[in-house]
């Protein structure tokens, strides 16, 4: 299993996912590339702080690792949304996109 694998399945676990339902994290991954790379000037704020959460970080210099790179960063993002008892910084999220009334927006890659 490489690196990559590895990662996308302990995203998979703190989610809750079984592992014969890794495509829904690996739908996820997928979501979170593409605002980790075009998410600037995001409509929606999760959009732009996954933007934010991946660029405020060191890249590597060798650009053969910026997939695991941002796998990392994946793995980060999901342990701050749901390895957290309370699922607080998850709830908000909900929270914040229902008020903005673009509920099912993204929610349909979770």
């Amino acid at each position: 299993m490489s690196k990559i694998e590895r990662l996308l399945y302990k995203c998979c676990q703190l989610r809750g996912n079984p592992p014969e339902l890794i495509h829904r994290t690996i739908h996820e991954f997928d979501f979170f590339i593409t605002a980790s790379i075009w998410g600037l000037d995001a409509e929606t704020e999760m959009v732009s702080d996954i933007y934010k959460f991946v660029h405020n970080r060191r890249k590597p210099k060798n650009p053969k690792k910026i997939l695991l790179f941002r796998a990392k960063c994946f793995y980060d993002w999901c342990r701050m949304l749901y390895e957290d008892d309370d699922n607080s910084i998850l709830d908000n999220y909900y929270k914040e996109i229902a008020e903005k009334n673009l509920k099912g927006e993204w929610l349909h890659f979770l």
